[in-house]
């Protein structure tokens, strides 16, 4: 007599790669197989990314990963899986307990990792992020602002897991005025989405993005930046032909490369998929027609039916995830007798969000 176990291991055993089942069809495959008690089988006693109450992890058998709102995906026995491991204790909240690196189980039940664990995949992130991202674009140190210091890579720093992702097209930056030419490109900002405020040389200024994140979508939505994790697809800088025209002015060569976003996006996506890894976020926001016709590989007149404040399921790498397309701060808040958005972000869009956002 097979243990229910073995009973759902052989249920599944030659079933295609990638496949996704409800709870329902998980419970009603093997009970129709077996005739067991349904009660018995607990789809997610079998997943990767999920460890329950009473189960040795280490020992049982993973074949599911836990995509959300009840559904397994297929990945079989002994796959490559790299991602975090997830607990949610009975009356508390979901936390971060160990990971998987390439079929690798790194996981420790220790009061030091249960506090530590998310930060630790967090940190290992943002280093191979800063290290690595602007090779990854064909980006070397000389591409640097004005006077030589280095074009970073603005690393999330705002990393609530199990939350909301927000995603931007690419930071802004700090501008100055200098030897009287006004919003010349001299330094990063601090963060994405920041709001800090600086002297330009001629003025005080602040950073819009992020009070424009707060007012426009976070406050009406009712969701705190505390609750988020904010990143841009992109991660770099980009110049405008204005820019560059100004660094002419000043004696200084720099190349247009905000033409090229789409290339930079597309290479940007395996970091992209990389941080849904990490944050495991509920939902993802995507801002914009750009980025979303690059997460959709469609047009970007295509991309602004997508638009609508609706939730639509997206596969970033291995992984089925959830995301709202909303239009761009920018058309967002520049109102005209021309311009639709403004009014129809109001008054459609983001009603239609804060419902979609109950059903999660």
């Amino acid at each position: 007599m097979k243990n229910i176990h073995e009973m759902v291991t052989d249920t599944f055993k030659d079933c295609e790669i990638g496949k996704v089942y409800s709870k329902v069809e998980v419970v009603d495959q093997v009970v129709q197989k077996y005739g067991c008690n349904p009660a018995s089988v607990i789809p997610s006693d079998y997943c990767y990314n999920r460890i329950n109450d009473g189960i040795n992890f280490e020992t049982c058998i993973h074949i599911f990963e836990y995509i959300g709102r009840d559904s397994y995906k297929y990945l079989g026995e002994n796959y490559q899986f790299t991602g975090g491991i997830f607990h949610k204790p009975k009356g508390g909240i979901e936390v971060l307990i160990g990971e998987w690196v390439n079929g690798e189980v790194k996981f420790d039940n220790s009061a030091e990792f249960l506090a530590t664990g998310a930060n630790h995949m967090i940190k290992k992130y943002q280093k191979k992020c800063f290290a690595e991202y602007k090779s990854s674009l064909g980006l070397d140190n000389t591409y640097t602002y004005l006077y030589g210091n280095p074009i970073n890579v603005l690393v999330p720093i705002e990393t609530a897991v199990n939350g909301y992702m927000i995603v931007g097209a690419y930071p802004s930056a700090k501008f100055f005025t200098v030897e009287g030419i006004p919003d010349v490109p001299l330094y990063d900002n601090d963060s994405p989405f920041s709001s800090e405020s600086y002297f330009d040389g001629s003025r005080v200024r602040s950073i819009p993005s992020g009070v424009e994140l707060e007012q426009n979508y976070l406050a009406p939505l009712g969701i705190s930046r505390s609750e988020c994790w904010i990143t841009d697809l992109v991660k770099v800088f980009l110049f405008k032909e204005g820019h560059v025209n100004r660094y002419k002015r000043l004696g200084a060569e720099i190349a247009e490369n905000r033409s090229r976003f789409k290339e930079y996006a597309e290479k940007s996506l395996a970091w992209l998929e990389e941080e849904v890894r990490v944050a495991n976020p509920k939902v993802v926001l995507l801002l914009g027609a750009e980025v979303t016709s690059v997460l959709f590989n469609t047009s970007e007149a295509k991309a602004k039916a997508f638009l609508d404040g609706r939730v639509r399921t997206l596969n970033l790498g291995d992984r089925e995830t959830r995301v709202i397309c909303l239009p761009h701060p920018g058309i967002v808040m520049k109102t005209s007798v021309r311009n639709p958005w403004p009014q129809r972000f109001r008054e459609e869009i983001i009603p239609r969000v804060i419902a979609e956002l109950l059903n999660i």
